[in-house]
């Protein structure tokens, strides 16, 4: 996501290094080009196509850039790269982050994936919720798998909205 000042990365996307992309050879040009404006690496899962080159684009960079994800995510992180532990951020939920021209917020999510975060970035007079994997299903009552919390949590982070809501999901 961009502003005229600001990138918010959302995911690094998959490693087709073995077979090539060109539109992703694009975009890690585009980043390195504008390497200045980016102010975080957002992760909301690790799935591979959400970090597949995530330590090529910090490598890339070269910017002591933090990278917000959920709790479980950054031990996942811990082990696949090593050295980017230190740059990994766990948010608190729904409490407001300002990062450059964007304000965010997190909530836990249930989904096909441990650590499944919720987000929603707010930019001028528009929200955007990012709920990737995001599972409406009996798992949501399955108070092993999910804080008993999840609802009303989840409603404060749907009220956090401004004049243009925009709702990106996927599954």
């Amino acid at each position: 996501m961009e502003s005229e000042k600001h990138i918010l990365l959302l995911a690094t996307g998959k490693d087709y290094s073995l077979i090539g992309s060109q539109e992703q050879q694009i975009g890690r040009d585009y980043l390195k080009e504008n390497k200045a404006k980016i102010r975080a690496i957002i992760v909301t899962n690790t799935n591979w196509q959400n970090i597949g080159l995530l330590a090529d684009i910090c490598r890339e960079i070269g910017l002591p850039i933090p990278i917000y994800t959920s709790y479980q995510s950054k031990l996942v992180f811990s082990y696949l790269f090593p050295p980017l532990r230190n740059k990994v951020i766990v948010p608190e939920k729904n409490k407001e982050l300002k990062i450059g021209d964007f304000v965010l917020s997190f909530v836990p999510l249930n989904g096909y994936l441990l650590g499944n975060l919720g987000l929603a970035i707010h930019y001028s007079q528009s929200s955007f919720y990012f709920l990737e994997g995001f599972i409406f299903s009996s798992l949501l009552n399955n108070r092993l798998l999910f804080s008993t919390n999840f609802w009303p949590d989840f409603q404060q982070f749907c009220t956090q909205k401004r004049k243009n809501t925009y709702l990106i999901t996927s599954y």
